[in-house]
C-alpha cells in the first residue's frame, strides 16, 4: 500500500498583535505533502482554527486526495495546534487514514513522563553525553472521549531537560521511528513556509478586505508552485535543484539581458560573462518543448 505523508504546519495560527508597533499580522495556513514538500494550498486565517473549522478543511481536502488515491494511507501531521477532538475523532473513523501531531505539556503529562526524565537524567550523569529517551503511554484528556496513545521523548544534555509529547493513532508504529522519522520530519515544513513567506513576500496582506488578502495569498502560491516546479522539473539535474526561492531569484531570473522579439520567436542575449548561460539555455529550450506539445 502507498504511503503519504500529508501534514499541516503553520508557525501560528492566530492574529497575533505587535504591541511595539501597535500593530497586527496575519499568518495564514499552509499545507504541504509531506513526501515530496509541495504545497497543497495555503487559507488566510485572522485567528485560530476552531476544531470544527479545521475538521471542515481536512474533510474537503481528504475528499479532494481520494479522487485520485482512493486506496492510499494518508498521514496528517500537524503540532499541536492541530490537536483537537473532533479531529482526531474522525480520522480514527476512516479507513486508511491516520494522524500524529504534537501535544502540549501539562501536569498529568509531566506526571507520566516522570519516571522516564529520572532515567534519563541518570544516565546523563552516569555518562556525561546527551541522552534521548522514547516512551508510550495512555493518556485521555478531558475533552477526549476515549484514551489515546501518546509517545514521549525526554532528552537530557548540558542545555537541561526537554520533554516533547505526540499523540497518534498508529497503534503498530514504533517509539521511536514514529518521533524521529514521522514527526520531526514535518520540520522541513518551515523551510517551505520560508521560500513562501519571505522570498516570495506572501506576507503582504495589506489589502484592507479579508477576500482581497486571500486572492493575494492564492497569487503567492501560485508563484510557488511555478517556481517549485521550475526547480523540481527543469532544474532537476543542475545544482539549482535543492536551491532555495531566493537563489533561484537572485541566480537565475534577475539578470541583465537583451530581449529582441522576432514575428516567430524571442531572443534573449545574455552577457558572454553570464556564468549561468548553460543552464538556461537548456531550461528555454525545455520550456520550447512544452510550448510546441
Amino acid at each position: 500500500m502507498t504511503k503519504v505523508g500529508l501534514y499541516a504546519i503553520v508557525t501560528s495560527t492566530t492574529l497575533e498583535s505587535n504591541k511595539s508597533h501597535g500593530g497586527y499580522c496575519f499568518l495564514p495556513l499552509h499545507l504541504y505533502e509531506g513526501l515530496s514538500g509541495r504545497l497543497i494550498t495555503t487559507i488566510f486565517k485572522a485567528k485560530r482554527c476552531t476544531g470544527t473549522q479545521m475538521l471542515a478543511v481536512l474533510k474537503r481536502l481528504v475528499k479532494r486526495l481520494r479522487h485520485a488515491w482512493p486506496d492510499t494511507l494518508l498521514i496528517f501531521r500537524g503540532d499541536s495546534h492541530f490537536t483537537y477532538p473532533e479531529v482526531m475523532q474522525w480520522i480514527e473513523a476512516q479507513a486508511n487514514l491516520s494522524y500524529v501531531t504534537g501535544l502540549t505539556s501539562n501536569a498529568v503529562l509531566k506526571t507520566l513522563a516522570r519516571e522516564v526524565v529520572e532515567q534519563a537524567q541518570r544516565a546523563y550523569e552516569r555518562d556525561g553525553s546527551k541522552v534521548t529517551r522514547f516512551h508510550s503511554t495512555r493518556y485521555q484528556a478531558g475533552t477526549w472521549s476515549r484514551s489515546r496513545r501518546v509517545v514521549i521523548k525526554v532528552e537530557v544534555s548540558e542545555q537541561g531537560v526537554n520533554t516533547r509529547f505526540v499523540v497518534t493513532d498508529m497503534e503498530q508504529a514504533r517509539t521511536r521511528v514514529l518521533y524521529q522519522r514521522i514527526y520531526c520530519a514535518r520540520g522541513q515544513a518551515e523551510n517551505e513556509i520560508k521560500d513562501h513567506k519571505r522570498y516570495l513576500k506572501s506576507d503582504r496582506t495589506s489589502c484592507h478586505r479579508f477576500e482581497a488578502n486571500q486572492l493575494r495569498l492564492f497569487l503567492h502560491s501560485a508563484a510557488y508552485i511555478l517556481l517549485d516546479t521550475l526547480r523540481r522539473e527543469v532544474f532537476r539535474t543542475t545544482p539549482w535543484a535543492c536551491a532555495t526561492m531566493e537563489t533561484l531569484q537572485l541566480r537565475l531570473l534577475k539578470l541583465g539581458a537583451r530581449v529582441q522579439e522576432f514575428t516567430d520567436r524571442i531572443k534573449i542575449s545574455l552577457p558572454s560573462s553570464c556564468p549561468v548561460a548553460p543552464v538556461l539555455r537548456r531550461s528555454l529550450t525545455l520550456f520550447a518543448c512544452v510550448r510546441l506539445a
